[in-house]
């Protein structure tokens, strides 16, 4: 039985992402130094931060076309008409944060070429870019395209202020135009988090995540997953129940344990509130319950092979 889950440790490998990824993490610090240039209250150097918070950077990428999701984090004071305004409540801004990003988009705009389809969502900017003229400049004489190397790159940029919870934690904060939904997330306290259950469990925190991820693409038959959802369920997961033998067994013991666990108590990754009941980025308690139900489904299907 063993053989038949080993298999579904499997992450998709692309050897053009990370190159694609830096490349794209320097034209956004481009554009805001730009940006920030005539602006005397911002300085690149002290009031801006990115980082990368997704599957890839994790680890956990089992699906193609994963969105590369690169945050900017803006740190400056002064731009606040309230100065206690980075302590648990909405900021009021000077220069408001969708102008910003406004801005950002245009710049964007101006630097990326006909490969590159850009446009606004409700909380970031989405750019996706194709990669068919790139191979076809490296083609000889008379080869032909390989389709396999064609792909669809997705890229999210995320751009928020600097946060300091209640709790004395740092984070990111962000909200569509209207400011009423507001987003909320601490991504550098996750994969500082990530890092440590990965590290006490030998590695086998990111298995076991793909090893379900895999199980649930193939038994539903699609061909990608919600982001974060089951890196989430299984952060929850007692470190013991991570067996180096990864079997119809240990499985079922990780299952079992999920399926009676409450969705209320699941933590986020970064651990400063609950994933499925919180207020400021609550996830669907629908698909987790959906999930489990597909996972059993496929236990029980082999099980009975």
């Amino acid at each position: 039985m063993s053989t038949k889950i080993n298999k579904y440790q499997k992450t998709i490998k692309d050897d053009n992402v990370m190159n694609l990824r830096n490349n794209f993490k320097y034209m956004v610090k481009q554009c805001f130094t730009e940006y920030f240039e005539d602006k005397d209250m911002f300085d690149i150097d002290k009031n801006y931060k990115s980082y990368y918070y997704d599957e890839i950077e994790l680890g956990t990428n089992t699906f193609k076309n994963v969105i590369n999701t690169l945050y900017v984090e803006i740190k400056q004071p002064l731009n606040y008409k309230n100065p206690e305004a980075d302590r648990g409540i909405v900021p009021d801004l000077y220069l408001s944060l969708q102008k910003i990003k406004d801005d950002i988009f245009q710049l964007l705009v101006q630097s990326n070429d006909s490969n590159t389809l850009l446009w606004q969502s409700k909380y970031g900017i989405e750019l996706s870019y194709n990669n068919t003229e790139d191979e076809l400049e490296k083609l000889e004489d008379n080869e032909e395209l390989d389709k396999d190397k064609i792909n669809l790159y997705r890229f999210r940029l995320i751009i928020g202020l600097s946060y300091k919870s209640l709790k004395n934690k740092y984070g990111i904060l962000y909200y569509a135009n209207n400011k009423t939904e507001v987003q909320l997330e601490f991504p550098i306290m996750s994969i500082e988090n990530y890092v440590y259950k990965n590290y006490v469990t030998n590695n086998l925190y990111t298995t076991y995540i793909n090893v379900f991820k895999n199980i649930f693409m193939e038994t539903k038959k699609v061909e990608d997953c919600p982001s974060e959802i089951f890196e989430i369920m299984l952060y929850n997961v007692p470190n013991n129940l991570f067996n180096p033998k990864i079997n119809l067994s240990s499985f079922k013991n990780i299952l079992n344990y999920l399926r009676n666990f409450s969705v209320k108590e699941y933590l986020t990754l970064d651990e400063q509130d609950y994933a499925f009941t919180s207020y400021y980025r609550s996830m669907s308690v629908h698909f987790v319950r959906h999930s489990l139900r597909i996972l059993e489904k496929f236990y029980n299907n082999l099980k009975d092979n």
